[in-house]
């Protein structure tokens, strides 16, 4: 706030016109240098105000790009995992089916042996499957070793069944290969414009600038494009493979530092970094 009392004692000091005159133009200027010193200040403090809040919109920008990151990666992930635990399970189950088959033949094997003297080629063998599954034992007979077999392959089919509803039908799935369900796995592709398939999961890529159609890209050392993050190779996940609307990106190994860009009708921007630690 403007303090003129000076100029305003001068004022009712003066005595002479002249004295009057010059009080009272020293006290309406003093007033007014004040004045304008005042709106200096506020403009300043308004031009300090719209630069903060920029900052903070590119802040949470760049946050929300960081988000969108780290959904693609969790979600690849996850279609990594389904994938190896589908192939467990029908691994075990197949596994299990074999050893209780080969049980199971071994055990009527002995049998057969024990009586090959006997000529039953002829003898029919009259069996109900068993109620229930037991082991072959030591003094069962033809018929109750045959109806534990038939109980066995029962419970082995419907084991196996299980298996196949969980997993699904191979033949269901929109791909090139369906030999097996790793094949099926590795071979997941759809078409990006009618034309190029694209992949989860690329490795040794040398030039991130013309990138292979891949969500996942695990980069050779120094490939073209490769942002400044303190190694010679590093992880990219990419946004729409194959488009001319492209986001990257890139982590090193050591996760210390993070690297993102776009490309915009068939232009990179630069790369924008992020510190991790």
């Amino acid at each position: 706030m403007a303090n003129i009392d000076k100029e305003l004692k001068a004022i009712m000091d003066a005595v002479y016109g002249e004295e009057v005159r010059g009080s009272i133009h020293d006290a309406l200027k003093a007033g007014n240098d004040e004045i304008n010193r005042y709106g200096l200040q506020e403009s300043a403090r308004v031009a300090a105000e719209q630069a903060r809040a920029q900052a903070e919109s590119a802040r949470v920008t760049a946050e929300n790009a960081r988000a969108g990151a780290e959904t693609s990666r969790e979600t690849a992930e996850l279609l990594r995992q389904q994938g190896e635990t589908a192939r467990q399970q029908a691994t075990q189950a197949a596994v299990t089916a074999a050893e209780n088959a080969a049980t199971v033949a071994n055990e009527a094997a002995d049998r057969a042996n024990a009586v090959a003297d006997e000529d039953i080629s002829d003898k029919q063998v009259q069996f109900a499957e068993a109620a229930e599954k037991s082991e072959i034992e030591s003094g069962d007979t033809l018929g109750t070793i045959c109806g534990k077999v038939k109980k066995s392959f029962a419970e082995m089919d419907g084991e196996i069944a299980k298996v196949n509803g969980d997993i699904g039908d191979v033949n269901d799935l929109e791909i090139t290969g369906k030999n097996n369900i790793v094949e099926a796995v590795n071979d997941l592709t759809r078409k990006v414009g009618g034309e190029s398939p694209y992949t989860i999961f690329a490795m040794n890529v040398s030039d991130l600038n013309n990138p292979p159609y891949a969500f996942i890209l695990q980069t050779s050392p120094n490939p073209a494009g490769m942002p400044d993050i303190g190694s010679n190779s590093c992880l990219v996940i990419q946004q729409n493979p194959g488009s001319v609307w492209l986001g990257q990106f890139a982590f090193s190994y050591n996760g210390s530092k993070m690297a993102i860009r776009g490309k915009q009708n068939g232009v990179w921007t630069e790369w924008k970094y992020i510190t991790a630690m």
